[in-house]
């Protein structure tokens, strides 16, 4: 990054974003940040973002809704996108039944036979 966030986590109107440096201590129940290294971001996005791989691009556009500025940002380590699985898990469930077994009700049956899993439900 070119300019230097505030580092820390931040609250507005989009959602919570942090910055911080990859390398860090705790010290008497404080974040203490390293002077220099590369610096882990996250941001939320205005809308959803699409289900393909992010660009720096999008890291950048997505910096300049939230906070004014992308901050000079370039050569990311890696960008990753992830959501809220809440609202994803709300779609999903309609009109879907959940079929569920305890882990220990699930024992192989190996006594001479093909091996295969067999569950009781309960």
């Amino acid at each position: 990054m070119a300019k230097e966030p505030e580092l820390g986590i931040h609250r507005n109107a989009f959602g919570i974003h942090s910055f911080g440096r990859v390398k860090y201590e705790i010290r008497d129940g404080e974040v203490v940040y390293a002077d220099s290294g590369p610096v882990g971001v996250m941001v939320t996005e205005q809308h959803v973002g699409p289900a393909t791989e992010p660009t720096l691009r999008d890291l950048s556009e997505a910096l300049i809704a939230v906070c004014g500025t992308d901050y000079g940002i370039h050569s990311p380590i890696w960008i990753s996108r992830f959501t809220d699985m809440t609202r994803q898990a709300a779609a999903y469930r309609d009109r879907r039944v959940l079929l569920a077994a305890m882990p220990h009700t699930c024992m192989p049956r190996t006594a001479g036979r093909v091996s295969r899993p067999v569950c009781r439900m309960r």
